[in-house]
């Protein structure tokens, strides 16, 4: 059997704890791009908004 990575090599706990520790790093992770995303809607829908109102200006 091949050693896949280094960090498997190391016997850390039970594979529950293994796929509990996984789950935390992928939660980590999409947590972040979920903020950048909700982050860019946001501002687009501001400008937008900016847009708009300044054409209601006009009249």
């Amino acid at each position: 059997m091949a050693v896949k990575s280094v960090r498997n090599t190391k016997v850390v706990g039970s594979r529950r704890e293994k796929v509990l520790a996984e789950n935390k790093k992928t939660e980590r992770r999409t947590s972040g791009t979920d903020v950048k995303v909700l982050d860019r809607a946001i501002k687009l829908v501001i400008d937008m908004h900016r847009e708009t109102i300044k054409e209601l200006e006009r009249y």
